[in-house]
């Protein structure tokens, strides 16, 4: 509350009551500010004279010069009843509940005339002013001032002037005339001291070089930094000591203002450092000493160090349920180094926030030298962390600077369509499609051309984006809903090469052997997606060999999923390719895949609604499908509507269809392109398909009699690229499941039976 304008003498006294800072006290007579807070019966200090801010009684009007008077033990200045002890210096109004008052012992004796200056002892040049304060009676006729006899210009009227020093020290008297009620002429003079301009204070000064010292700590980063004598403070108090490691880009204050040794912890152990030092007072910062140097202390004997992992690596659970998050742990391996046998403690840190988000827990004991240390216990988690290691659970910490991340790996193989970059004619990015990759989810996937002449994509982990090597939008779409599904960071990893038959990855081939190599890297998988077929169906490869490469392939995989083994979901499909060689061909390469994934435990997909470029491969838009699909099959959701019989009344076919979980049959567009209906190997003409429930009804141009006809539900081939346009699939969100091809012809029998034909083709 208080505002010291000008401060003048003090005098210390003994606390009636307890009091604060800024509070008028009276005591024995005496009036002054409480300097600071004290309770009753202790000492304490007031000024006596000087300009406060201080409380007045609401309601009152002040002017410039009126006496204010201060009863004991009340919190507010007055200007009647009680003590007088001083006057307004300024205008206050009935509202204003402070203002500036002179404590003053010349206003409190009994002069008829007591003259004011402001300030009591002015510098050369500097303006003053003169308050006259008058007993009730008592009239103002003149105020002048002067100094060594010279007279000094006033300005204003009523009870105030206002002038300006002289150029010398020295006395300067004002003086003041008047009469009393009875006319009796009144004269009141002071005088008051004119000072020199005091020395501006400057910055203080600089350190010299016998001044302080920089030695190593006794501790892990520590360095000792001592200062024995101080530079000139400049005319100003000391406000801090400053220390600079980085020539003078970023200053930190050292502890305290004086002589005497701090104790500094650097950001590493063992490590030269190189320190200046510099004074501050209120004007600023003195000059930066001579630079000096020092090594902090050495990592204590037991220290470890660590190599960092690879940069956005996702690590495969070994459980899905437990651990810190509930959604599984696992292990990270961890190259370390010991100067000697130690225990190891780790903890992890958020990638994003840098929050500690588990503790220090032991995860093993090292000897000394280089050895892998399997950090066990990271939870699975959405997100990616640091791993940091110590030797202590106290630290000091070796940070992990890698962000890595404990969650699902999918992996897979096969042919190129395997989603992992855009294919060349595909339309779309994964921005226009609303792809919006998280921050947890990666790809590292190994893609050779089809000649086997070089990379496409080189296998480093890396997150699918427009402008990288992954642009493929399945890789961005899985990876965007399979991280929310599961609640964990996903890694899609796998390796694939175009134009390549699955007897290509025979064991000890090139291509047997990247795949495998691509899979140790990961360490692990919990869902393996295989593609291939198309090569095998235009290569008329018999059905048996095809079916006991691809057998070999998947039975080679548990021997290469060392957290998992077997224990991983498999899902097949044959390829997307829907013009490649013949209708006997194709069906028999995608029958053979359905009956492994069966006799496997797997799940069997056969897409026939992906938007295709060329009949082929899948577009932007066509890998987004299919990624929602797999999406299906990792969850256990992949229950597409099964064709089972067929029964011809007239020119209407009637397809039933198993939906087991319960969905209804949806067409999208007019579908009569996915269905064939056959009389002796003659497509009969397609008039319209519809579908009410779990049946299919396809209605023929003309009745062809009464005559057996073979029933095909999504014939292959099938040169139509835009093949959403036109499905048949079941009603579910937020993509449909298409119906299952039928790879036997369904046979409406002349009688009005059904029956499944023994073997594809038609």
């Amino acid at each position: 509350m208080r505002n010291h304008v000008q401060r003048g003498d003090t005098l210390p006294i003994i606390a009636p009551f307890d009091v604060t800072s800024g509070r008028v006290l009276q005591v024995d007579g005496i009036v002054g500010v409480v300097n600071a807070h004290a309770m009753a019966g202790t000492e304490c200090e007031i000024t006596r004279y000087g300009v406060f801010e201080l409380p007045k009684a609401a309601g009152e009007v002040w002017s410039t010069g009126d006496r204010v008077y201060y009863t004991e033990g009340d919190a507010f200045l007055r200007l009647a009843g009680g003590a007088l002890v001083g006057c307004a210096v300024q205008d206050a109004g009935s509202e204003d509940v402070l203002a500036y008052v002179l404590l003053d012992g010349a206003v409190r004796d009994s002069s008829p005339i007591a003259l004011i200056v402001v300030p009591d002892s002015p510098v050369v040049g500097e303006v003053f002013t003169v308050i006259a304060n008058l007993q009730d009676g008592v009239t103002l006729s003149s105020i002048t001032a002067t100094a060594g006899g010279t007279p000094i210009a006033l300005t204003g009227s009523g009870n105030t002037r206002t002038g300006t020093a002289p150029a010398e020290a020295g006395p300067l008297v004002v003086t003041a005339t008047g009469a009393d009620a009875e006319g009796n002429p009144l004269t009141a003079a002071r005088t008051v001291q004119v000072r020199e301009e005091p020395v501006a204070p400057t910055a203080p000064g600089q350190f010299g070089a016998s001044d302080w010292d920089v030695t190593t700590g006794p501790a892990a980063g520590e360095i000792v930094l001592n200062i024995t004598a101080l530079p000139s403070n400049g005319g100003s108090p000391f406000t801090a000591f400053e220390q600079t490691v980085d020539g003078g880009s970023t200053w930190t204050a050292l502890s305290g203002t004086g002589a005497g040794s701090r104790t500094l912890t650097m950001p590493a152990a063992g490590t030269a450092y190189t320190f200046a030092i510099r004074a501050v007072n209120a004007v600023g910062a003195g000059a930066a000493s001579a630079s000096k140097s020092a090594t902090s202390g050495a990592a204590p004997a037991e220290a470890i160090t660590m190599s960092q992992l690879p940069v956005s690596r996702i690590y495969q659970r070994a459980t899905d349920t437990g651990g810190d998050f509930g959604h599984g742990a696992g292990v990270i391996p961890i190259e370390v180094t010991a100067s000697a046998a130690t225990p190891v403690y780790a903890r992890l840190r958020d990638a994003v926030t840098g929050d500690v988000i588990k503790s220090a827990w032991q995860v093993g004991n090292v000897t000394e030298g280089a050895s892998t240390l399997d950090v066990a216990g990271i939870p699975a988690r959405r997100g990616r962390c640091y791993v940091d290691l110590a030797a202590k659970a106290e630290g000091p910490w070796q940070e992990g600077t890698t962000p890595v991340a404990m969650g699902a790996i999918i992996a897979g193989g096969g042919q190129s369509q395997m989603g992992y970059t855009a294919y060349a004619n595909g339309a779309g990015t994964l921005a226009s499609l609303g792809i919006t990759v998280p921050d947890d989810g990666f790809i590292s996937w190994h893609a050779r051309d089809s000649a086997d002449a070089q990379d496409w994509t080189d296998g480093t982990w890396g997150r699918p984006a427009d402008d990288g090597q992954y642009t493929g939008s399945f890789a961005g779409q899985i990876l965007q809903d399979m991280t929310a599904a599961l609640g964990v960071a996903v890694g899609y990893v796998g390796y694939s090469r175009g134009t390549t038959k699955a007897s290509d990855f025979a064991a000890g081939t090139a291509d047997r052997n990247r795949l495998h190599a691509q899979l140790d890297m990961a360490g692990g998988f919990e869902a393996f997606l295989w593609v291939q077929g198309g090569t095998d169906m235009s290569s008329s490869t018999p059905p048996a060999t095809f079916k006991a490469a691809t057998k070999d392939v998947l039975d080679s995989l548990p021997a290469h999923n060392a957290i998992r083994g077997s224990n991983f979901r498999l899902i097949g499909s044959a390829t997307f390719t829907r013009t490649s060689s013949t209708t006997v061909n194709s069906n028999n390469m995608r029958r053979a895949v359905q009956e492994l994934m069966t006799q496997l435990g797997g799940t069997y997909m056969d897409t026939r609604d992906i938007i295709l470029t060329d009949g082929i491969h899948q577009s932007q838009a066509g890998g987004q499908r299919f990624a929602r699909h797999v999406r299906r099959a990792l969850l256990q959701d992949w229950h597409p509507p099964i064709p089972v019989s067929a029964t011809k009344a007239g020119a209407v076919i009637t397809v039933a269809c198993d939906l087991s979980d319960g969905a209804t049959l949806a067409l999208t567009g007019v579908p009569t392109n996915k269905v064939r209906v056959e009389q002796a190997g003659t497509a009969l003409t397609i008039a319209s398909v519809a579908a009410s429930g779990s049946n299919l009804t396809i209605t023929l141009s003309a009745d062809p009699g009464d005559v057996d006809l073979d029933v095909w539900i999504y014939p292959s081939p099938d040169p139509s690229n835009a093949a959403a346009t036109a499905i048949i699939a079941d009603n579910s969100a937020p993509v449909g499941r298409p119906a299952q091809p039928n790879y036997n012809a369904l046979i409406a029998q002349a009688g009005g039976g059904s029956s499944l034909a023994v073997e594809g083709g038609n």
